[in-house]
């Protein structure tokens, strides 16, 4: 059973360059070197990194930092925020922080209008008018306009689920999935429709609703175009073709 020259067994199979691995979680940080993910990020200057443990070590950087031991620090003490505390390795780093208690946003969207504190953050937005999509998954070929997009679907073929639930341990692939998921313990319903008094837990079971007041049928049969107000009324209708 997948059995190495070094007598381990090697179930996990990396679909695209066919390197095998002992567990689950040793593939999913290998699929990384081929979709270019780095979910872990440090909060100090935004550095992103594959693993979780060279995030931690990479913070020993800042630590050392600022602790002013070495002539290292020293100098990179030079760029401290006289606000918060941080420091940086360089001053143009220090003035893109600085926007964060500035409110500062020099850069211009010629678009709308928008104004953003980082060139980056600008660029970004604009693919929103330009349609463009420069991150491309590995293994499907799909695009997406943010780094950020292409990470959370990358975890779609991963099976990677970095949230976990504090009440039920249920884990899931996005915070916002989390977040939603919470709802069935809280009984937060914070969706609430603005034609009658019902509220949802759910932003999706929400618009749904909302054809009950408009009418509006958004759910189309794909076999004969016979349109409904809901998704249940649409899986029913297809039973009738699929003969189930």
């Amino acid at each position: 059973m997948w059995q190495s020259e070094d007598g381990k067994l090697r179930p996990f199979l990396c679909t695209t360059c066919d390197k095998r691995f002992t567990c689950r979680a040793n593939l999913i940080i290998h699929a990384r070197t081929h979709s270019g993910v780095k979910p872990y990020e440090c909060l100090i200057c935004s550095k992103r990194f594959v693993t979780e443990g060279r995030l931690l070590r990479h913070q020993t950087a800042h630590t050392q930092m600022n602790s002013g031991l070495d002539s290292r620090s020293v100098h990179r003490m030079k760029h401290l925020c006289t606000e918060c505390g941080k420091c940086f390795a360089s001053s143009s780093a220090l003035t893109i922080h600085n926007r964060s208690h500035s409110g500062e946003k020099p850069f211009e969207c010629t678009i709308c209008d928008k104004r953003f504190s980082r060139v980056g953050h600008l660029a970004r937005h604009t693919r929103i008018h330009s349609g463009e999509k420069p991150y491309q998954c590995s293994l499907c070929g799909k695009m997406f306009g943010r780094s950020e997009h292409l990470r959370l679907h990358m975890r779609a073929h991963s099976g990677e689920k970095t949230f976990e639930c504090p009440i039920c341990k249920n884990r899931f692939s996005t915070s916002s999935s989390l977040a939603a998921h919470r709802r069935i313990h809280t009984g937060e319903k914070p969706h609430k429709c603005t034609l009658c008094d019902r509220a949802f837990s759910q932003y999706g079971t929400l618009q749904n609703h909302m054809t009950v007041h408009t009418g509006e049928k958004l759910f189309v049969c794909s076999v004969c175009s016979k349109a409904f107000t809901r998704m249940g009324s649409l899986a029913r209708h297809n039973k009738l073709h699929s003969g189930d």
